[in-house]
């Protein structure tokens, strides 16, 4: 295993000491979330501290007012109520980047609510950080959230924790580049991510991989098809090839549709399940649509949209791809291979990291649609081999 390589609960946060050397109490970590709604990696932040070991870690959360965490947090106590969602190790705090906002604000709307919300904001976080007394401040890399997480870790004293779910670069800007080099502890999601910060100029000995998991409690089911045949009409003799992703370029979705239409006089009844919505005014969804239509792929492909039931969708799938461009590391393959789904891929980013090629999945070249649609038919053709 590459050195700086962690896993565990909590691997790569560390433990305080006690003064007196003869006992240890939990680190106090504040997560501070002060961009948008539900990003991945902020899931991943819930999953961190739902999971972590109490006596070694003490979790609190900020997050960005919004209806969104509002929802979320009524969910997740009605199914059980998460540590991450306890009440008194929460804030909601308005720094004016609820982006979930309808209608959507103009960029010039969204620097004027900035303009009025994010000074109270930040004075609302220094209020919680003089009454907790974090021993950390952890943050993703959304831009607000590391800058913000500079200034308090540099006004404060407090060390600042940045978790990595995205290749770092020049494309940061100067600022955010000085954060990552300040950063005592980096956590990066793949050792492809790992490999950009150090080439941004981070301290190897600074950055460590820690690869994120699913959660086997919400994925980790029985198969089950007869969800997808009533929410989606499917039949008994329909194989469904399901994919899950934000609707984007790099997500490869034109080589999956041409892949697919490849395998239409072969495997008549298999059947494309698309997951996921656009978040750019492009239209790219639609040109997706449009794409489906002129391979003729008609009712063999669902585009469902934005989907909660991603844990039934696996179960009642019979694989999963998605061939990424340039993936960082994916969280929906953690995702399908809990729900024990094969996986068909590229080999991209930190993918190989993920999907073992032969093993827990086929990896094909970055936008080979021919190599991408033997690999599902060989799949389809041997329900066996795609358990196994």
């Amino acid at each position: 295993m590459r050195e700086g390589r962690e896993h565990g609960s909590g691997a790569g946060l560390g433990v305080r000491s006690e003064d007196s050397g003869t006992a240890s109490a939990p680190l106090r970590v504040l997560f501070l979330h002060a961009t948008r709604g539900e990003a991945p990696e902020y899931s991943g932040h819930r999953r961190l501290a739902a999971y972590a070991d109490p006596r070694r870690i003490s979790p609190y959360f900020v997050w960005q007012d919004a209806a969104v965490h509002r929802e979320a947090q009524e969910r997740y106590r009605r199914e059980g109520g998460a540590p991450a969602y306890a009440p008194e190790r929460n804030r909601r705090i308005e720094f004016g980047r609820d982006l979930a906002r309808e209608p959507r604000p103009s960029r010039v709307g969204r620097a004027l609510l900035m303009a009025r919300h994010l000074p109270s904001g930040v004075l609302a976080v220094e209020r919680w950080i003089r009454e907790i007394r974090p021993d950390a401040l952890y943050t993703s890399q959304q831009v607000l959230d590391m800058r913000l997480a500079h200034l308090l870790s540099r006004r404060h004293r407090i060390p600042h924790i940045l978790q990595l779910s995205y290749p770092a670069g020049p494309w940061w800007g100067a600022d955010c580049l000085r954060i990552l080099r300040a950063c005592p502890r980096v956590i990066a999601v793949s050792d492809f991510v790992r490999q950009s910060a150090i080439d941004s100029g981070a301290d190897p000995a600074a950055v460590h991989t820690v690869l994120s998991p699913a959660d086997p409690e919400r994925f980790d089911r029985p198969r089950d098809p007869s969800y997808l045949r009533r929410t989606f009409g499917f039949s008994e003799r329909h194989q469904v090839v399901t994919a899950a992703g934000r609707l984007d370029p790099g997500k490869g979705y034109e080589s999956l549709l041409r892949a697919f239409a490849r395998l239409g006089a072969s495997h008549p009844d298999a059947r494309l399940l698309v997951c996921g919505a656009t978040f750019t005014r492009d239209g790219y969804d639609r040109r997706l649509r449009d794409l489906a239509d002129e391979l003729g792929l008609g009712e063999r492909v669902v585009f469902a949209g934005a989907r909660r039931d991603m844990p039934e969708i696996y179960a009642g799938s019979d694989l999963f791809c998605l061939p990424t461009r340039n993936e960082a590391f994916g969280f929906v393959f953690t995702e399908a291979m809990t729900a024990g789904l094969p996986v068909v891929a590229a080999r991209s980013g930190g993918v190989p990291e993920i999907v073992v090629d032969g093993e827990t999945g086929l990896l094909a070249e970055v936008d080979d649609d021919r190599a991408l649609a033997e690999h599902l038919g060989s799949l389809l053709d041997d329900p066996e081999r795609a358990r196994r």
